[in-house]
């Protein structure tokens, strides 16, 4: 007849450590307990919010491809990172939808939040740079027009 002494030595593991069900009855403490703490512990994420997120490292991924190699170069990106963008800049138009789901694949195994943070400040810088010559326009003296509406 079997012991608690054989189900110990049945569940202790090659280290000496109990097993599972069995530290779980020493604490006193059953299986659903165990499962309720653990998930406590862990907060799951929905799986609308997983897809918002996935979205959005696909977005700053996409973006990453379209910036010329000097901005790439500002950015400082990890080198795996960086030949996976160089190869999808080198294909055709209709050949890079492979290679950009391999950019996203990377910078998701990345700290994507650092790069879009580095990439949105480039953005800004460059959109500053664009912005302070884009209404040069509005400054000149406006020219006489022939016609008057004002008449």
């Amino acid at each position: 007849m079997f012991t608690d002494e054989h189900l110990v030595r049945a569940r202790t593991s090659s280290d000496g450590k109990l097993g599972w069900d069995r530290e779980l009855q020493t604490r006193g403490i059953d299986r659903m307990t165990a499962r309720r703490e653990t998930a406590e512990e862990t907060p799951t994420l929905t799986r609308t919010a997983r897809t918002l997120a996935a979205t959005a490292v696909n977005k700053i991924g996409l973006r990453l491809v379209e910036f010329s190699p000097e901005d790439l170069d500002q950015l400082e990106l990890p080198e795996d990172l960086r030949e996976a963008i160089d190869v999808c800049q080198k294909l055709k138009i209709r050949a890079r939808s492979r290679q950009k789901r391999r950019v996203c694949q990377v910078l998701r195994s990345l700290d994507h939040e650092a790069i879009a943070e580095r990439v949105s400040a480039l953005e800004e810088r460059r959109g500053a740079a664009a912005s302070a010559g884009a209404n040069e326009h509005l400054r000149r003296p406006r020219k006489k027009s022939r016609y008057r509406l004002d008449r």
